[in-house]
């Protein structure tokens, strides 16, 4: 299993570099014919979300964002520890206002992972 930085999401999206581009392409194709199992954790996620709408980066809109990384993470042999809820939070993510972490909170709570969050945030509530 090999561990996905957030730059190989970034250059299969965007596709600004076209050499890293097209490595991070026929990375995700040697993925998703099961030649090789990724595996990626949800700071990666964060990570990929924060710079994808950066203004300063690329200034993708959060649907835009998310459509395109659940593109990639939905691929079967990209492996979470709870990848269902991953994309759950995405979604809620795309639709809300809140944070991308805090959707990553609701959804393990809505799915039993965790008995209660615990946050000052209101909107989390």
């Amino acid at each position: 299993m090999t561990f996905i930085d957030a730059n190989i999401f970034i250059r299969a999206i965007t596709r600004d570099n076209l050499e890293m581009a097209l490595l991070a392409a026929s990375y995700f194709d040697r993925v998703n014919k099961g030649k090789v199992v990724g595996f990626v954790e949800d700071s990666t996620v964060a990570e990929v979300l924060f710079v994808l709408m950066s203004k300063k980066h690329y200034n993708f809109s959060r649907i835009e964002a998310t459509i395109r990384l659940k593109i990639l993470l939905e691929i079967e042999n990209i492996h979470h520890d709870y990848k269902n809820q991953l994309i759950n939070a995405l979604d809620k993510f795309a639709s809300s206002k809140l944070d991308f972490v805090d959707c990553l909170a609701t959804s393990y709570k809505d799915a039993c992972i965790v008995d209660k969050v615990f946050s000052f945030d209101k909107k989390v509530k």
